[in-house]
């Protein structure tokens, strides 16, 4: 089980059977391939995250707990937003393969008219009220659970801290912001019943017995289903669809964001698109699909530059970045790629969005937990996160 993708060069971290380590440690050494066990015990380190989890039969919300996608939904829709109505609203843009709602938190210190139609297909129309916008995801790999536990906490401190921090209350004066805190909910539900490290969706694939998608393989750009980058066999883990697109928790976010309308230069309203991911602490950007520079990488650098720089003024974490197929492995049909893929390259179609500033962020940590963080890394990663988020801005 690959928690990082190999590549020549750096490291990269496997899950293994304990009882293979000596086997594997003499086969990699015969190929001049050091090994080092960083994690001697990961059901440690899954005991412990489990002490941190919210039970599934408690309505409360505590900020620094392993919440559901239930939980996390009706604490916003029904407990937090409605104290904060001036600056907030909640709306769902569809549905998963499951039916679970893919909820948006919307703050901005404009309108906030949303327009949902639910026929032929559920979309969301949101109003543009003329301010930049910016959208935010997390949890799009179910087993990447500090993601969406670190973003509600940063969302909750936005609504919260409103009234009473300047710098907060000026950037959602001037901002559109949005927030899909669980992008991929049936994958993060199967991953917190049955299989804590399930990565994809839940969708059946024809012909074969292999569930789910991976959903950051399954972006309409234009290099989607290309190999290296993704894998054309359902029981991949970066399985990248029957199609690009074909996951409905994919497509309602694609439709979302290029409803939401143009610039008179064709440059979306969305001004900042940012798929927020653990493990690795990077902070990457175009390209995914190729070791060439995109059209826009000397402001990608800077930005990032600054964004690392926050994040590491917060709690010293260092965090690299760069393009993203350099900087850490080739990827084709992700996130990033699809948003910024730049009008220079083809005209606008209904299924992509042109914004210039797209980046993927790779949170804590670099192996210690991997993906089974302990509860008391939510908050830290939350205000990590949020340094970061406000330098891109």
């Amino acid at each position: 089980d690959y928690w990082t993708s190999p590549s020549l060069g750096s490291p990269f971290d496997v899950r293994v059977l304990a009882s293979s380590v000596s086997e594997i440690r003499a086969r990699l050494a015969s190929h001049f391939v050091s090994v080092e066990v960083v994690v001697p015990d990961i059901q440690t380190l899954v005991d412990n995250e489990a002490a941190g989890r919210s039970s599934s039969r408690s309505n409360r919300w505590l900020p620094g707990e392993y919440h559901s996608t239930d939980q996390i939904n009706t604490y916003f829709r029904d407990t937090a937003v409605p104290n904060y109505t001036h600056i907030a609203s909640t709306f769902s843009i569809g549905t998963s393969t499951e039916g679970r709602d893919l909820q948006v938190v919307r703050i901005t210190g404009g309108p906030k008219n949303t327009t949902c139609s639910y026929t032929p297909a559920p979309a969301c129309k949101p109003s543009y009220n003329g301010k930049p916008a910016i959208w935010f995801q997390s949890t799009i790999h179910a087993r990447e659970w500090l993601t969406g536990a670190s973003a509600e906490v940063m969302v909750d401190k936005i609504l919260k801290d409103y009234a009473t921090d300047a710098s907060i209350r000026q950037m959602v004066d001037s901002l559109d912001l949005y927030f899909l805190i669980i992008a991929n909910p049936d994958g993060y539900e199967y991953s917190r019943e049955t299989d804590r490290w399930w990565r994809k969706t839940r969708s059946p694939n024809a012909g074969s017995s292999c569930v789910g998608t991976d959903p950051n393989r399954n972006w309409a750009h234009r290099a989607w289903g290309g190999v290296p980058g993704s894998s054309t066999n359902p029981c991949s883990d970066v399985y990248h669809g029957s199609r690009a697109g074909s996951e409905p928790e994919v497509e309602r976010i694609q439709q979302f964001v290029t409803q939401f309308g143009t610039e008179a230069d064709g440059s979306s309203h969305f001004k900042l698109f940012i798929d927020y991911h653990t493990y690795s602490q990077m902070w990457l950007y175009p390209w995914g699909y190729l070791y060439s520079a995109a059209p826009h990488d000397d402001e990608h650098d800077a930005l990032s530059a600054a964004a690392v720089a926050a994040i590491r003024g917060v709690h010293g974490k260092q965090y690299t970045y760069g393009p993203a197929a350099s900087t850490i492995y080739v990827t084709t049909g992700d996130s990033t790629d699809w948003a910024y893929d730049p009008i220079e390259a083809r005209p606008p179609t209904p299924d992509w969005a042109y914004i210039k500033h797209a980046y993927t962020i790779e949170g804590r940590d670099t192996g210690g937990y991997g993906f089974v963080a302990p509860a008391s890394e939510i908050v830290p990663a939350s205000e990590e996160i949020f340094a970061g988020l406000r330098a891109a801005l």
